[in-house]
């Protein structure tokens, strides 16, 4: 009997891991498309504290965001943005880019903002080399643009397949353990001849769609993204 449930948990140990961390790693990742955002540098300031550099950002994201500097003060950097004066509460997007040129991160900013036409500074992971500013809304206001990143269509449909593999096979095993844990000498009978295996089988589907829902939900949400809330959401107030 020890065994059996020394075995059961160490199932529920696996489960957790491969649904919470393995899994999600290595197939939800988000694809990014930023053909349509870009950026050009206008000046380049340096002075005893560091160096700093001035950009303007696209067409679409200057009716919110007239420029932002991105700067570089002893073993840190940073990013702050010019907005309208207007604009109350904003939230957006920082597109982090490394010395590669390769997107790794994007942190995302819902701020109430304080000072009049500017936001508050932003510490940027030490490897970011540039920066581009997508804008999803504006006082509560969305901006129409299209959102930069999306979950991969093929490794969603791998993930669900192998989350529904992986509660398949949990679901008879941890049955399997119950049974011989618990049993006795009915184990098998149990396994066999169970008449609420019928409900066993409806538990399971309905687990699965829950527990799936929830996971894709998550790591949609936060995978590869850090977010950032800075003051009261007061946003279309």
């Amino acid at each position: 009997m020890f065994w059996w449930i020394l075995f059961l948990v160490m199932l529920c140990a696996v489960f957790v891991v491969l649904h919470i961390w393995l899994l999600p790693k290595y197939f939800l990742k988000f694809k990014y498309d930023i053909n349509d955002i870009s950026a050009r540098g206008i000046k380049r300031i340096q002075d005893k504290r560091g160096v700093s550099l001035i950009y303007e950002p696209d067409a679409q994201t200057r009716p919110y965001i007239s420029g932002y500097i991105l700067s570089e003060r002893g073993a840190k950097k940073f990013a702050v943005c010019k907005t309208e004066n207007s604009i109350r509460f904003l939230d957006y997007d920082i597109l982090l880019f490394n010395g590669a040129g390769k997107l790794y991160r994007v942190l995302n900013i819902k701020e109430k903002l304080v000072r009049e036409g500017m936001t508050d500074e932003i510490e940027l992971p030490q490897k970011t080399s540039f920066a581009l500013i997508h804008v999803n809304a504006a006082d509560g206001i969305k901006s129409g643009n299209r959102k930069p990143y999306r979950i991969s269509s093929l490794w969603l449909s791998l993930f669900i397949a192998l989350c529904l593999l992986v509660e398949t096979l949990g679901f008879f095993a941890v049955r399997a353990c119950i049974a011989y844990g618990f049993g006795g000498i009915f184990a098998e009978k149990y396994l066999i001849y169970s008449f609420n295996l019928i409900y066993e089988i409806v538990g399971l589907a309905m687990l699965v769609i829950i527990v799936n829902l929830l996971l894709m939900f998550i790591v949609i949400k936060y995978s590869n993204r850090k977010i950032i809330t800075r003051g009261e959401n007061h946003a279309g107030k």
